[in-house]
């Protein structure tokens, strides 16, 4: 076990604010890096070589300012991510990886009075599809993001009184597709979700505030 403040603690804090700058920017030369995470160059550059040759990252020569540099990106094999989303008379699944690469989309319809244990068979159907079809390893699923048109009470995970899908209401999405996929699944409101989307990736990048709106059968504002 790790103690607190050690040599060996730091270093994976350091790891992972790399990592981390890496996956929401997508890439990032080294001096960039730097200047996100506020480490040295002389980290960076060892933990990138050290990120490298363990697979995690690829590094591709670019230029800067006119300048020669290395751009540094998520391996297309550092993990497999998972995107399902529950609508008003959707299901949604995509397959994608770090590197931010849509390996696999599909859609399908969705019967409104469908029950909350049909919509997360029908999801495991589809995921389990997409991944046959990519081949993707199971093994290197790091998770599953799933938005649903409802909120979500943090403490226990369960789904809040929805109109879009009101059969739906007291289910526990995560504890559900958790338990069929057997990976980690990550829960929100798809406003939510959808606003994060547009903060890290999208029109909102770089803002301090975001706030947006979803309109379907109603609207979900987002924060």
């Amino acid at each position: 076990m790790e103690t607190p403040g050690s040599q060996s603690s730091l270093h994976r804090a350091n790891l992972e604010r790399v990592v981390r700058a890496v996956r929401l920017a997508g890439s990032l030369t080294q001096a960039e890096i730097a200047r996100t995470t506020g480490l040295s160059a002389a980290t960076v550059s060892n933990i990138v070589r050290e990120l490298k040759d363990g697979g995690t990252v690829e590094v591709t020569p670019t230029s800067a300012g006119g300048r020669r540099a290395r751009s540094v990106s998520l391996s297309g094999d550092a993990g497999i991510v998972i995107g399902v989303d529950f609508g008003h008379t959707h299901l949604r699944v995509a397959v994608g990886n770090l590197a931010h690469q849509v390996l696999a989309e599909e859609s399908e319809p969705l019967d409104v009075d469908a029950s909350a244990a049909q919509g997360f068979d029908r999801a495991e159907e589809l995921v389990s599809r997409l991944i046959a079809a990519t081949g993707v390893d199971r093994s290197k699923i790091a998770g599953v993001g799933l938005g649903v048109p409802g909120p979500i009470d943090v403490e226990s995970g369960t789904l809040g009184s929805t109109s879009i899908l009101p059969g739906w209401t007291g289910a526990k999405p995560a504890e559900e597709l958790r338990g069929r996929l057997g990976v980690p699944v990550y829960v929100d409101n798809d406003a939510n979700l959808g606003a994060l989307g547009e903060l890290v990736w999208g029109s909102g990048r770089g803002s301090r505030t975001w706030r947006t709106s979803r309109w379907r059968a109603v609207s979900g504002p987002g924060w």
